[in-house]
């Protein structure tokens, strides 16, 4: 992936879902920032953004954060928390980062979210890195990268989707059962450690949290909040999403989600808590 078609994609593969969210790097003097374009492709029933895919801007901005923090050690998500208030429908999305504190084995950063067009806040999501060391070729070409000035390529412009985002990932939905679901582990989905990246784990689980959700209320829904916990990279796949009703709400449903990688003998790699509201069939435009 490049930021200006000169420089080799760190990425295993230039066909990423990071490229077709179309994000951006931006500089300022308030610090760095990803800008996500807000289109249809990754819109809920809503006709907002998903909070999977906010999840994955944030990850992603957090993580660079992070690797410059820790140079020349290398990270891994352990935890992200995110919560939404009602979310545009144009625009872009912007994240910008903080160190909320840094040790020797773990930093912990949150990032805000803001509507770019009218600068009010709509999120914030807290997250959490492992230091792991260094470990692969891909890894040292984007600190190099980072020491040139050129670490927007790890955040590409250049993509956009063809089809839906859940079909572009290629979430297959169990039809007999509406708390599951599961995604193979695909180069277009795969973070810098050849596993499903931490966002679109984000995605996986919003999705299969949502469906339950709209069955057992009989009613359109949406994702306010979610809290993930990782616990093991989902290397092989496919990685199975198994959800679960928690508790009602005045508002909806508490759902909770666990992940499983069936090609690794089914080991737990996440747990995660999604609040979601029953939609009130409003959509903000602002």
């Amino acid at each position: 992936m490049t930021d200006s078609g000169e420089r080799t994609s760190p990425f295993a593969s230039t066909h990423h879902i990071v490229r077709d969210l179309g994000v951006s790097i931006e500089r300022s003097q308030d610090g760095a920032g990803i800008r996500l374009p807000i289109v249809p492709a990754i819109f809920d029933a809503t006709g907002r953004p998903r909070v999977g895919v906010v999840a994955v801007i944030a990850d992603m901005i957090a993580g660079q954060t992070a690797i410059r923090e820790v140079a020349p050690s290398w990270i891994a998500t352990s935890n992200l928390g995110l919560q939404v208030a009602e979310l545009p429908s144009t625009g872009h999305l912007l994240a910008r980062p903080k160190v909320l504190r840094k040790g020797n084995t773990t930093i912990v950063i949150e990032v805000g979210i803001e509507h770019v067009e009218s600068a009010r806040p709509v999120g914030l999501s807290t997250l959490g890195f492992s230091i792991l060391p260094r470990r692969n070729a891909m890894q040292a070409e984007i600190h190099r990268a980072r020491e040139a000035g050129g670490d927007t390529i790890y955040a590409p412009q250049g993509g956009s989707f063809s089809k839906p985002l859940f079909e572009s990932m290629g979430i297959a939905f169990d039809p007999a059962d509406a708390g599951a679901a599961e995604v193979a582990v695909d180069p277009y989905l795969q973070n810098t450690l050849g596993a499903l990246q931490g966002g679109v784990v984000a995605i996986l689980v919003e999705a299969t949290a949502e469906r339950l959700a709209a069955s057992t209320l009989a009613a359109p829904v949406r994702v306010r909040g979610i809290e993930l916990q990782y616990l093991k990279l989902g290397r092989k796949g496919p990685i199975r999403a198994r959800a679960r009703a928690l508790a009602r709400t005045a508002a909806g449903l508490i759902v909770r989600v666990e992940l499983f990688d069936r090609g690794d003998g089914d080991p737990l790699l996440t747990v995660a808590t999604v609040w979601i509201d029953r939609n009130s069939g409003s959509v903000a435009t602002a």
